[in-house]
């Protein structure tokens, strides 16, 4: 297929450089010059390898005399000493020493016993005035699959006194020694802050049991308790 130029005639390629007429080889040095990194590598580790010889062969000369100096300094330093092992003459005592001398009292001393720290009885602490709604679970069982299943009841409502440990606003912890409040059990601590508390768990502490809770969303009444 032939190419033509906008004004119709024929496109032709640029033709070779006329110099190149005459010339039946270029320089092989000039072909090849950028492709000649192998070389200039390995004269360039050669340098350096070089290098670092002499540098490793003057710290070896440097450590050498370093070690030289420190031994004749310990040479000087070491000195002879001559241990003299004396011996003690121990006198016995006299006669009159013996008979006459008069044994001083001996000084009787006195320890004072520091109080020990009483821990406080139940009846010492700070107590806060709860009522208690108990919570049991009942096993069940569904008549028309035959599943059991454990389903949340509540007992008769109570009032107790208990110690509060600890209180924010998202969880709230009392010690008490009432045994039948487990998990699910609604609280309500007379303290003027009218917040109902459900039980989340319980742990054994100290002859008694401590009740962590969180929140409530039901809130029973304990009127006429």
């Amino acid at each position: 297929m032939t190419l033509y130029n906008k004004d119709g005639s024929v496109y032709k390629l640029s033709s070779p450089n006329r110099l190149m007429r005459t010339q039946t080889l270029w320089e092989k040095d000039h072909i090849f010059y950028n492709l000649d990194w192998l070389g200039k590598f390995e004269q360039i580790l050669f340098e350096i390898n070089k290098k670092l010889k002499k540098i490793e062969a003057e710290e070896q000369g440097f450590l050498y005399q370093e070690v030289e100096a420190k031994e004749e300094i310990e040479e000087n330093s070491i000195e002879e000493v001559q241990i003299e092992e004396e011996i003690l003459v121990k006198e016995e005592p006299s006669l009159e020493e013996i008979f006459f001398s008069k044994e001083e009292p001996k000084k009787e001393t006195i320890v004072e016993e520091k109080p020990k720290s009483v821990p406080k009885l139940s009846s010492e602490l700070d107590k806060t005035f709860v009522f208690c709604l108990p919570a049991f679970y009942e096993d069940r069982k569904d008549d028309l699959y035959g599943d059991t299943y454990k389903s949340l009841k509540y007992g008769n409502a109570f009032s107790m006194e208990a110690v509060i440990i600890s209180q924010n606003d998202l969880c709230l912890e009392i010690w008490t020694n009432v045994e039948s409040i487990e998990k699910g059990s609604v609280l309500y601590p007379k303290t003027g802050f009218k917040r109902w508390w459900k039980v989340q768990q319980k742990k054994p502490k100290a002859q008694g049991w401590v009740l962590t809770m969180i929140p409530s969303d039901f809130h029973p009444s304990f009127d006429g308790i």
